[in-house]
């Protein structure tokens, strides 16, 4: 599993305060099965189809049945000054 950098406008549905607690390492989000994302926040898990639509919940925090390929961060959210690229 490696991190991938992506644009925040590559996933339009998926808001920029989740970006943002994504890159901060609050929430994660990986790529799985082929265009789809699971998100991964402190309550729950969730499918985002290749949009960031929420299309599945999960409450079961168990990851196992997923192909997860690769971490996701977005290279044109700043943080506190700091850019993922």
């Amino acid at each position: 599993m490696k991190i991938i950098n992506i644009k925040s406008s590559s996933l339009p549905d998926l808001g920029i305060p989740t970006k943002e607690m994504i890159n901060l390492g609050i929430w994660f989000l990986y790529s799985i099965n082929d265009n789809y994302f699971l998100l991964v926040t402190d309550e729950k898990n969730y499918i985002l189809n290749n949009f960031g639509l929420i299309i599945s919940e999960r409450i079961d925090k168990d990851t196992s049945d997923l192909d997860i390929e690769n971490i996701i961060h977005f290279s044109d959210i700043l943080i506190g000054g700091f850019k993922f690229n």
